[in-house]
């Protein structure tokens, strides 16, 4: 297997799931220390570190992956090009992220509190029906807007308490999707890995690019 770096990889299920299949040049990172001694001392995973112990070395990687933690950073372009930094030439970045800027969220957001359903609240949801239009409405132009015209908008949300938000997601506050991602990507040198049909881009949630 290619050199594979997880980058925000949590208590390191899938570096587990990896070491278990025989791959060796497997690396996963994060932010929370507790997250990683849970993998390492719970899960007894052994090749996954914190990012402040580790040293990340640019164009080392043959595959980065980061999965649901581009919506939470505060700064989504500069964390884009510090994956960049770390893959080799012709190697892949996979970002995977909410889509919380697809119109047909707001839309079952919406239809969700007409039937009076209850949602697992996040900052992109906790508002009453009028609002939740206007959300609608919004994500309809911006995705017109970036489609067309490559419109660079980062959209971004108040976050929420994380005692009314559990699961983690109180402070994903900007409205990560494939568009913006995309455009950012190609100004860092990354071409996507095949072509995108035009609804793909409005509804998918994952981006794969290969680096120039």
């Amino acid at each position: 297997m290619r050199k594979f770096l997880d980058y925000g990889c949590g208590t390191g299920n899938l570096v587990k799931i990896l070491n278990e299949l025989g791959y060796t040049n497997v690396t996963g990172v994060d932010l929370d220390a507790d997250t990683i001694k849970t993998g390492r001392f719970e899960n007894s995973i052994q090749n996954i570190y914190c990012l402040d112990e580790y040293d990340l070395i640019n164009n080392s990687f043959e595959l980065v992956l980061s999965q649901h933690v581009i919506e939470h950073v505060e700064n989504p372009t500069g964390f884009l090009k510090v994956l960049s930094r770390l893959i080799q030439s012709q190697g892949s970045l996979v970002v995977v992220t909410p889509n919380y800027l697809n119109p047909k969220n707001y839309l079952s957001y919406i239809k969700s509190k007409v039937l009076m359903k209850k949602l697992h609240l996040k900052p992109f949801n906790n508002g009453g029906l009028i609002w939740l239009f206007l959300m609608f409405v919004k994500s309809l132009v911006l995705v017109f807007l970036k489609i067309f015209f490559k419109n660079k908008y980062l959209w971004r949300v108040t976050p929420l308490s994380p005692d009314v938000s559990f699961g983690g997601d109180a402070d994903a506050t900007w409205v990560s999707n494939y568009l913006d991602i995309s455009i950012q990507m190609r100004k860092l040198g990354f071409i996507e890995r095949k072509k995108v049909g035009f609804l793909d881009k409005i509804l998918t949630d994952i981006y794969i690019g290969i680096k120039k």
